[in-house]
């Protein structure tokens, strides 16, 4: 199972009296950063919607945004408290008028921000056996809804998953390409060291044998690309393990793909061969694009 990091959720649900909007949405990050927007009036709800959220979650910036609504307050103005408004209205009154004697004017309360006050009043006054009660339910419903979140961000990485393989396929495909040339490259390498011997004989350059040998020898060493092509597939084969087994694979992806590149910028610069030079600047824009999708890993 593999997961994106970026993913979206959201639900409507309700308890007596309430009902509650809530939304999860989250982008990339290299570690969990959660962001919280939750009634502050519920005493620990915050705490236990971050616990549940950082089992489930191990990557990415995720944002839950949780809004709380008195539907009595709201739609049963038989309901309201006299008492209260009464209360409140006194104070604004109260308020406006020490503004005025100091020099400084209010804009007039409008009846929703009275009504929001209200509502952040009377949620106050509620029993703290109802208050646990909304708690327990909200958290079922924030359970539920994790399940919806986590299953579309399972989607996002299985499409992820799917771009991958085939694009390890094609840096796969790269590299038995560029096996292929290294007998046509050997024989063309070998002219040119011929020819340039050739040249300096008959300049009458004398020349060391003994010398002579030695260089070609850690000519050879030094334009070997065997070894480079052979860590590549192995990097190749490591990344296939890693995509088949899942979990968080997003770090473990990108750290071969940095070696990949690596092995791609060495196979360039001791190519000595235009066609091999070409197949490894193909590699080098293959694994870039591979990072890229990678980012989106948890």
């Amino acid at each position: 199972m593999i997961n994106s990091m970026t993913g979206f959720a959201s639900l409507q649900s309700s308890y007596c009296e309430y009902n509650w909007t809530v939304e999860i949405k989250s982008f990339n990050n290299k570690s969990l950063d959660l962001k919280l927007r939750v009634p502050d009036w519920i005493q620990g709800l915050e705490n236990d919607v971050k616990y549940i959220m950082a089992k489930s979650i191990k990557r990415g910036s995720v944002y839950l945004n949780l809004k709380i609504n008195n539907i009595s307050n709201v739609f049963n103005p038989k309901n309201l408290n006299q008492k209260t408004i009464d209360l409140i209205l006194e104070s604004i009154k109260i308020i406006e008028s020490r503004a005025t004697d100091i020099g400084i004017i209010l804009t007039p309360s409008s009846s929703t921000e009275v009504l929001t006050i209200y509502n952040n009043t009377t949620a106050l006054e509620i029993s703290e056996n109802k208050i646990l009660s909304l708690k327990e339910n909200i958290m079922a419903s924030l359970e539920n809804l994790l399940k919806d979140f986590l299953s579309d961000r399972r989607k996002e990485g299985l499409a992820l998953s799917n771009i991958l393989v085939k694009q390890i396929q094609l840096l796969e495909l790269l590299i038995t390409n560029a096996k292929q040339l290294l007998p046509k490259r050997a024989l063309k390498i070998k002219e040119t060291i011929e020819a340039n011997i050739s040249t300096l004989t008959k300049t009458n350059f004398e020349l060391d044998e003994n010398k002579l040998i030695q260089e070609l020898a850690l000519l050879a060493i030094k334009i070997d690309v065997s070894e480079e092509l052979d860590r590549l597939q192995t990097h190749i084969i490591n990344f296939k393990s890693i995509i088949a087994k899942g979990g968080l694979i997003g770090r473990k992806l990108d750290f071969l793909m940095q070696e990949c590149n690596r092995e791609a910028n060495t196979l360039c610069s001791k190519s000595q061969y235009s066609s091999l030079t070409n197949i490894g600047l193909e590699m080098k824009i293959v694994v870039d694009q591979i990072r890229e999708q990678i980012q989106n890993l948890e």
